[in-house]
């Protein structure tokens, strides 16, 4: 990829670090849905759902320490949490 070809794509640093972060956190939740599947009881419901993210984490290193690393701890990671947030209240 040439330099003009980034700074085309991406304003800057945070931009980059915040479409990989939407993208891999993507990936993590339509894998969490896809296991939620309509059937069994709601505690085995949970398990598929729980072993999606764990088998998502532990069967690609690389996103998961994008996700759970330093660069979540960016003013990028930290705007995709907290927008989270507002759609999740706890």
């Amino acid at each position: 990829m040439s330099e003009s070809y980034f700074y085309e794509s991406f304003a800057d640093v945070d931009a980059l670090a915040a479409a990989v972060i939407e993208a891999l956190a993507s990936r993590l939740t339509v894998g969490m849905i896809n296991a939620f599947e309509p059937g069994p009881a709601m505690d085995e419901r949970a398990r598929r759902v729980i072993r999606a993210a764990v088998e998502y984490v532990t069967d690609e290193p690389h996103p998961a320490r994008v996700l759970f690393g330093e660069i979540g701890t960016t003013e990028a990671g930290a705007a995709f949490r907290n927008q989270g947030r507002r759609h999740n209240p706890a």
